[in-house]
Parts: structure tokens; C-alpha cells; sequence
């Protein structure tokens, strides 16, 4: 867990408190053996984030500056669950929470291996959820 940032959301999915790869993660509340990981992939108001970056100073870091500023300073950040995404069109031996950390090369080759093949983790052709709207295969 020490790869990633650790967040703690309230019920409504707000992220209260951020870490950025903290030795010891907070533990999801009931559940102990895991911990909410930010995977970053991030939406932002650019204003918001223009002044986030600048109050972070030029040799800013995403996870271990600004996001820790974000939610300290009382930004509305939320997390969202990919447990609960459901997409459309989705094969039963694809995985409905697919996501991988492509922050190495090895880490991006296994990652295209993933969507590859007859029966790939998650299938970027399909034609119920597309990637790009509107298109069609």
C-alpha cells in the first residue's frame, strides 16, 4: 500500500483526510486489513486547481502538496468508488472494477496485456460503453 495515496471519505464520499504513501495507511472504518487507495485519476475546477498549483510553489508534488492542501484547506473533494461502477455491456469474464497503476513500464505492459486476447480484464471494444461518445465500432 506504501505505492499509494491513503484517503478517509465520509458516507457521502468526501474526502476528509489525505496521505500520500503513508508506512501505515488508515484503515477503512470496520474493516482494517484494507485502506481506500487514491488512484489518480482527478477532475478539477481549473481555477481551483491554478490556485492550488500556485500556493504549492514550482517544485509542487500532485500527491504529497496539493491534494493534501486541497482537502486541508477545505476544498469539496470526493472520492469515487470503483466497487459500485457498473458498465454497460460489461462480459462475465471481464473485471467490473478494472484498474492499474500504470506508473512503471512494466506496470504499462501488463496493463496492455490486460486488454488483449479473446477474453481480455476489461474489453476497450465494447460497443455498449464507448470510449469516445458517439463512437461506434
Amino acid at each position: 500500500m506504501r505505492r499509494f495515496g491513503v484517503i478517509r471519505a465520509d458516507a457521502a464520499g468526501r474526502i476528509r483526510h489525505f496521505e500520500e504513501k503513508p508506512a501505515q495507511p488508515l484503515a477503512i472504518p470496520g474493516d482494517p486489513d484494507h485502506a481506500f487507495a487514491s488512484m489518480g485519476n482527478y477532475l478539477f475546477d481549473p481555477i481551483a486547481l491554478f490556485d492550488l498549483l500556485e500556493a504549492a510553489g514550482s517544485r509542487a508534488d500532485f500527491g504529497r502538496d496539493v491534494l493534501p492542501q486541497a482537502v486541508a484547506g477545505g476544498a469539496r473533494v470526493f472520492a469515487y468508488d470503483f466497487s459500485t461502477n457498473r458498465v454497460p455491456g460489461l462480459k462475465s469474464y471481464e473485471d467490473p472494477a478494472y484498474w492499474r497503476d500504470v506508473g512503471t513500464v512494466q506496470a504499462l505492459d501488463e496493463a496492455r496485456r490486460d486488454i488483449e486476447g479473446a477474453s481480455p480484464r476489461f474489453d476497450l471494444r465494447n460497443e455498449d460503453w464507448p470510449l469516445q461518445p458517439g463512437a461506434r465500432r
